[in-house]
């Protein structure tokens, strides 16, 4: 038991202690049983005082976290961030033509010609990021570059994020690879504060709409806490399946 632990058992103690001592206070009938009946107050005064001196922290001193290394420097703008970004990609190893390879059959099974034209060079100079510090996976820097470009192509959201993240993000989405509209359901109708990860019924929701044209969501297991939707014909599904296997990751559906 550490030493936070121990602190409080010695201050409940001798609290219950007091506290029985204080109710029997009037039994007593000499000075030597006043102070009898009064040691344990004092102890217990006296523990509550020094807590500073048992566990290392005052009662009004808050915890500090500690400040964890990073490689990562800080930057006072994005000029360069960005300029320190292409050094540090440009040390990392090559991502093997495989991968490439699954990426850029994957973009084919789910986006239009033209926003796979604007995807491969993007792919054919992809690095591999799955030990890196900074992005941690490939997937996580390709999601990131092709949301700086405006590239609807692997739809990635934060379980925290709002229902209207998703709806804006199918829009784009249907907008850029199949020049449609579609009725998806509105942000508005649902709860104040209702999150993308609140309930797997509101994937569901918006699954319905491109139901009707052969299509559904597929998703890409990262073990985080993101929702990474790749959108392909249903018939497809297998193939999705094994080039999402081919970079790495685990294909689910909700």
């Amino acid at each position: 038991m550490n030493k936070n632990g121990l602190y409080y058992i010695f201050l409940v103690v001798s609290l219950i202690i007091a506290i029985f001592q204080v109710i029997t206070l009037s039994k007593t009938t000499s000075i030597l049983d006043f102070l009898a009946h009064t040691w344990s107050c004092i102890l217990f005064i006296v523990i509550l005082w020094s807590k500073k001196e048992f566990t290392g922290r005052g009662w009004l001193e808050k915890k500090h976290n500690p400040v964890m290394p990073t490689t990562t420097p800080k930057f006072e703008d994005n000029q360069n961030y960005d300029a320190w970004l292409a050094e540090h990609i440009a040390t990392l190893p090559e991502l093997p033509i495989e991968v490439k390879n699954a990426y850029l059959s994957l973009a084919e099974l789910c986006c239009s010609p033209e926003v796979v034209t604007k995807l491969k060079p993007m792919i054919n100079t992809l690095k591999n990021f799955d030990d890196d510090e900074e992005y941690m996976l490939t997937l996580n820097y390709l999601t990131e570059v092709c949301f700086d470009q405006e590239i609807t192509f692997i739809i990635s959201l934060d379980c925290k994020q709002g229902i209207e993240d998703l709806e804006l993000s199918l829009i784009e989405f249907f907008a850029q690879n199949y020049k449609t509209a579609l009725n998806f359901p509105n942000a508005k109708d649902y709860p104040d504060n209702y999150a993308v990860g609140t309930d797997s019924a509101t994937f569901e929701d918006f699954q319905k709409p491109i139901q009707k044209l052969g299509l559904q969501f597929g998703f890409i297991d990262t073990e985080s806490t993101d929702f990474n939707i790749v959108i392909h014909k249903t018939e497809d599904k297998e193939k999705i399946k094994q080039l999402i296997q081919s970079i790495g990751h685990k294909y689910y559906q909700i």
